[in-house]
């Protein structure tokens, strides 16, 4: 029995350690709502990159540390989006936090 349970464990550490390898990474986007679809937002980033972001009923979206609806997400919108995922094909919104506008005042 001793000896099993030795080999279990020999066995088994090897593919304990390499999970952190898989695990997903976590991403920050910042930018504007450039399309709403039911289940995700398509955001232009402030570098003019367009990353698409699955919304499901993980994500948690913020208005003024107040929790809104995901009826507030509307095309044109400023947010800062918390997001895990592989890559930037593969994203699931954790957090959305709606920004105020940001247009400058005229001179």
């Amino acid at each position: 029995m001793n000896r099993r349970l030795r080999f279990v464990l020999v066995a088994t550490i090897p593919l304990l350690a390499g999970l952190p390898a898989v695990a997903h990474e976590e991403f920050h986007l910042v930018g504007t709502i450039a399309q709403r679809e039911p289940a995700t937002i398509q955001i232009l980033t402030v570098d003019n990159r367009r990353i698409t972001v699955r919304v499901d009923v993980v994500s948690r979206i913020w208005r003024d540390k107040v929790r809104v609806d995901d009826t507030e997400l509307k095309t044109g919108a400023n947010v800062a989006v918390r997001a895990l995922g592989d890559s930037e094909e593969d994203l699931i919104a954790l957090e959305i936090n709606l920004m105020p506008a940001t247009g400058g005042q005229p001179r």
